[in-house]
């Protein structure tokens, strides 16, 4: 290894020793908190414009099928009366009708599916939005959050969220006392 390749490891190494202690953990859990909150909103925005496809897809289907019932009567007209011209003309629409109603299915069956995967989705990243507000919530909670200890450490730990009471630190003073007095080991 050069001698410059191992100046550029140990300043390289040094900037992310920097970083890591300028990064502060309760403020980037923060801002996975917001950036999650407008994920969501951008699924429930994308949900909100897939119901109004839906609804619009629904009102062509029902136009779609009064077109189709104007069609037979018509094309019923024309069977009356035996014209086959016409009526092969009207079998045309129908048929271009029936596309119409086709395409339109997949369409609506192509939509379901997208709004189900969205709403999958939605459903995930709201429940790790709970999380994450949890996990802030217990950050602001835990003892010494914010000291040296660093924000969130009886947490990560598993100690509870609750301050010692003066008396549970009073007792424990005492026993420290009498432990250094006897030397006992701690």
């Amino acid at each position: 290894m050069t001698l410059l390749h191992r100046i550029h490891r140990l300043f390289q190494a040094d900037l992310h020793g920097v970083l890591d202690e300028i990064e502060e953990p309760d403020l980037l859990l923060k801002q996975s908190l917001r950036e999650m909150e407008e994920e969501i909103a951008r699924e429930e925005a994308a949900l909100a414009g897939l119901d109004h496809q839906a609804r619009a897809l629904e009102e062509e289907a029902e136009t779609l099928g009064s077109e189709a019932a104007r069609i037979d009567g018509r094309l019923d007209l024309c069977f009356a009366d035996s014209d086959e011209t016409l009526a092969r003309s009207v079998v045309r629409q129908k048929l271009a009708c029936q596309r119409a109603e086709e395409a339109l299915g997949r369409e609506r069956r192509r939509l379901l599916e997208e709004r189900q995967g969205r709403a999958e989705r939605l459903t995930t990243h709201q429940a790790q939005l709970a999380q994450l507000r949890q996990r802030c919530r217990a950050l602001e909670r835990a003892p010494g959050a914010g000291a040296a200890a660093g924000p969130g450490w009886g947490a990560r730990f598993g100690i509870g969220a609750a301050d010692p009471s003066p008396e549970e630190v009073e007792l424990a003073f005492r026993e420290e006392c009498q432990r250094r007095r006897t030397g006992a080991p701690g």
